[in-house]
């Protein structure tokens, strides 16, 4: 359990938000740039303005990937999944079962549900 989760972590929680902000960064028009302490080298800050047909557009481009990806994973678990062997096909209740195992005449008398149902019928 402990293993399972480690991994949906890694797989699971980590890419998605390394993945977005890629696409964040991607869509951005105008950057703002900073000077640490004396340094003449301009650091990229934060974004100013975004291009928003871009970024809607890659957000949907990652939805759809992300659903094909699962679509394909959950046909093939299911394609390679191996089906529950079928030992008998015959559907009994409890009861039918015990009756066709023992029998009426190997007991010699009527259970109580059948006197019940004999009295209750019209």
């Amino acid at each position: 359990m402990g293993l399972q989760s480690t991994i949906f972590r890694i797989f699971g929680f980590v890419p998605g938000p390394i993945v977005f902000g890629v696409a964040i960064d991607a869509s951005c028009k105008f950057w703002n740039y900073e000077f640490p302490c004396g340094s003449s080298t301009p650091v990229l800050g934060a974004c100013w303005e975004y291009n928003k047909e871009e970024l809607s557009n890659y957000f949907m481009a990652m939805t759809v990937v992300a659903i094909g990806l699962s679509l394909i994973f959950s046909f093939l678990s299911w394609a390679t999944y191996p089906s529950a062997p079928q030992k008998n096909k015959e559907k009994f209740l409890p009861e039918q079962k015990v009756m066709k195992t023992v029998g009426k005449e190997e007991v010699g008398e009527t259970s109580e549900r059948e006197e019940m149902r004999e009295t209750s019928d019209p």
